[in-house]
């Protein structure tokens, strides 16, 4: 039970940094950067060559870097103020923070800097330094199932983000993966908090060729999932049109009014009476976000520890038959946001479900290779540089983002067929 008496501790104290060697200021990496010739863009790290990440408490950790995020200028910024471009949508920091930031060559125009009230061109290039913190993951490393000279076929296992996005950089599965490869390129791709297969090929016509695959219907997919209570269908195809919920920012949900359309064939596996739950295999006929899910959620089926569509969030019959409780979209999001800060609440309190969680996943996905790796890559103060203007450094401590429930979803791909390849991973160990 590595997590149990670490968990114990990080909710008392928090997670604190060492003592930072040294402190770079954002300017003086912004010039580094701005008065370089070659293209600047991605991530920067503060000591080039050096290793990113390390293991410590059951968790990938990258270590802070100064990032540098670059956007042409839009039709709509053309005219307007710098400073307005920033600010506008935006609370924090204050209006005139981002003045400072502007001022200090922080927030550069075609890598020059320029007053708050410069006005965006056309063919202006916007830049912004910026020291970067990324959430941890948990340190279940990923398993090659398959490798040869067009393909990568992956066993991902729950908590790992498939891509860049927010604060998950290093921390993903295609960053890993180009680090290791360099030429990869993605073609399926699965929830964080899903498991199992994902197949990765080495070049750009292979990744197209495959996407005309998936385009055509050429290609089959098989999940597999544990719900609970006891289905009572041995096969059911389920047809509900789907939509996001508020907007891009909800959870999806049954919508005969303007969803896209989506099905889903499910049969049952078997019952599994210790537990009360259900495995199911769910093939995916259409591929829209978080299908699966919510097709078992319309079934009254819901997967048994899904944080998000079994939940009291979708009214009292949890969406079953489309049935929100007369619910409105915006009432449903915020719902749906109140339980997610209820769960992570409860988290903070008694750790021990999500400790057994992980505790579970160890013998599937951790070799002794591996332990021996982590332990050979543990926290090395002298990488983790500090920044003057950040204020997650100024802090000296930074809150750990725990292991959350939502990390690990009994949902498993577990095959991909296509006209001439066929991969699958092995069960996960809850429908064993």
């Amino acid at each position: 039970m590595l997590l149990k008496r670490s968990i114990k501790i990080l909710k008392k104290s928090g997670f604190h940094y060492r003592p930072f060697s040294q402190a770079l200021s954002l300017f003086d990496i912004a010039e580094q950067v701005f008065s370089s010739d070659s293209e600047e863009s991605g991530f920067v790290n503060q000591v080039p060559g050096v290793k990113k990440c390390y293991y410590e408490k059951g968790c990938r950790v990258v270590y802070p870097y100064f990032y540098v995020a670059q956007a042409y200028c839009l039709g709509s910024w053309a005219g307007k103020h710098v400073n307005e471009v920033y600010f506008k949508d935006r609370r924090q920091p204050s209006k005139y923070l981002w003045n400072q930031y502007i001022e200090n060559g922080w927030i550069r125009v075609n890598k020059k800097i320029v007053n708050p009230d410069y006005i965006m061109q056309l063919d202006d290039i916007l830049s912004h330094v910026f020291h970067f913190h990324e959430n941890p993951i948990v340190d279940l490393p990923y398993r090659i199932k398959h490798l040869d000279d067009v393909f990568i076929v992956l066993d991902k296992p729950p908590g790992i983000p498939m891509h860049p996005a927010g604060n998950y950089k290093y921390n993903s599965l295609m960053s890993m993966a180009k680090q290791r490869w360099q030429s990869v390129y993605g073609f399926n791709r699965i929830d964080a908090a899903t498991s199992g297969i994902v197949v990765l090929v080495r070049n750009q016509a292979k990744a197209n060729e495959l996407s005309n695959q998936m385009a055509n219907k050429q290609i089959t997919k098989e999940y597999v999932a544990e719900v609970s209570g006891n289905f009572p269908h041995d096969e059911i195809v389920v047809n509900a049109p789907l939509s996001r919920c508020f907007k891009e920012f909800g959870p999806v949900i049954v919508n005969f009014n303007s969803g896209i359309s989506s099905s889903t064939l499910i049969k049952k596996v078997r019952y599994k009476t210790n537990t009360g739950t259900s495995i199911l295999s769910c093939f995916p006929i259409t591929g829209r976000s978080h299908q699966i899910r919510v097709h078992l959620q319309y079934l009254g089926f819901p997967i048994m520890n899904d944080p998000i569509y079994n939940s009291p969030a979708f009214g009292p019959k949890c969406g079953k038959n489309g049935d929100y409780g007369g619910l409105s979209e915006y009432e449903i999001y915020r719902a749906d946001c109140l339980e997610a800060k209820k769960k992570v609440d409860e988290l903070l309190e008694d750790s021990v479900d999500v400790i057994d969680e992980y505790d579970n996943f160890l013998p599937d996905y951790r070799t002794d290779r591996w332990v021996e790796f982590t332990h050979n890559n543990r926290y090395n103060p002298d990488l983790d540089l500090s920044c003057k203007e950040c204020r997650i450094c100024q802090s000296n401590t930074k809150e750990f983002i725990p292991i959350r429930p939502k990390k690990f979803l009994h949902l498993h791909a577990l095959r991909y067929k296509g006209p001439d390849w066929d991969f699958s991973v092995r069960l996960p160990y809850w429908a064993r």
